[in-house]
């Protein structure tokens, strides 16, 4: 076994929390090393955003967009780097910020290896060690220090340990429960991991005359009993297996854990725009200038034509 290695701050992970992390660190003249398991940095912001990554939010200091059972701590670290600060941090870094629907923020750029790149360069410039193809199995708390061993029973100690090792999806980019079985075993509680922004499957055999179809939809939620619980309007995308897009994506995280009493119906708007009235007035004229035209044809230019074809054969008519 080699000799132990002494260090200031051990941040086992070297995805986006594990390099920002490491930056904040090695702001306060610590000794940082950075343990990734992978072969590179930031795999997982590579494909965020259909690879153009999804900084932040223009609402991400509002604690209504999260999902927790422990408000409190949730609304302690937003307060700790808000909004303002996450822009000016990658700002900083040469990163301009872009708006864009429901005041998503993407770098200009549109690349998320512009946002990689970036920190990359800044641990660089601090002196951050970065170790790669390193795996921490083990964290062991001694008195003032912790143990870390990796998967070649290498020793190292460190003064403190950040845990930024991610969740368990994504699996061909790193993701996996190494992390959290760590942090347990360091004494913290771990909750129920469910799945968030997912598609849904769906058995309805129609889907798959759907499929390939995005179109913008309002989403309303009821659950097994029938009782509405949520809704979202944005883009519907239809797939062999289900439903997904923006819309479902934005309400899967509470759609998930009402699957243990049951399956839920989603009660799809293809109109959110329109009132019942306005769309009856907009048929009453197509079909007054257009009597030839059948109802599936009246539909024609409003509305997709899988969508309109599965529509009025579903309903009956």
């Amino acid at each position: 076994m080699e000799q132990l290695r002494h260090i200031d701050i051990a941040v086992v992970g070297g995805g986006a929390a594990g390099m920002v992390s490491a930056i904040a660190a090695a702001n306060n003249r610590k000794r940082v090393v950075v343990f990734e398991k992978g072969p590179k940095l930031g795999r997982k912001i590579l494909i965020s955003g259909n690879g153009r990554c999804n900084v932040t939010n223009i609402d991400a200091d509002s604690i209504d967009h999260y999902h927790s059972t422990d408000s409190d701590f949730i609304q302690g670290v937003i307060q700790k780097f808000s909004l303002d600060e996450t822009i000016s941090f990658f700002a900083d870094l040469g990163i301009e910020l872009v708006k864009e629907k429901r005041g998503r923020l993407f770098p200009r750029s549109n690349q998320a290896h512009s946002i990689v790149e970036v920190l990359k360069d800044r641990l660089k410039q601090q002196n951050v060690e970065i170790i790669l193809n390193c795996t921490i199995k083990s964290v062991e708390k001694d008195r003032d220090k912790f143990l870390l061993k990796n998967d070649e029973k290498r020793l190292f100690v460190a003064k403190n340990v950040i845990l930024a090792s991610g969740g368990i999806t994504a699996e061909k980019v790193g993701g996996n429960k190494s992390g959290i079985e760590i942090a347990s075993e360091l004494g913290h509680d771990i909750s129920t991991l469910l799945p968030g922004l997912v598609p849904l499957k769906s058995p309805l055999r129609y889907l798959k005359r759907m499929r390939g179809v995005k179109t913008v939809a309002l989403v309303k939620v009821k659950s097994a009993k029938g009782k509405k619980t949520a809704e979202d309007c944005d883009d519907l995308f239809f797939a062999d297996y289900g439903v997904s897009g923006f819309t479902i994506l934005n309400l899967s995280a509470q759609i998930v854990p009402m699957l243990k009493n049951g399956n839920v119906q989603l009660e799809v708007n293809f109109f959110p725009d329109k009132t019942s009235r306005e769309l009856f007035d907009i048929l009453r004229k197509r079909w007054k200038f257009n009597p030839h035209r059948t109802l599936e044809e009246s539909f024609l230019g409003l509305l997709n034509s899988k969508l309109t074809e599965v529509l009025i054969e579903e309903s009956g008519f």
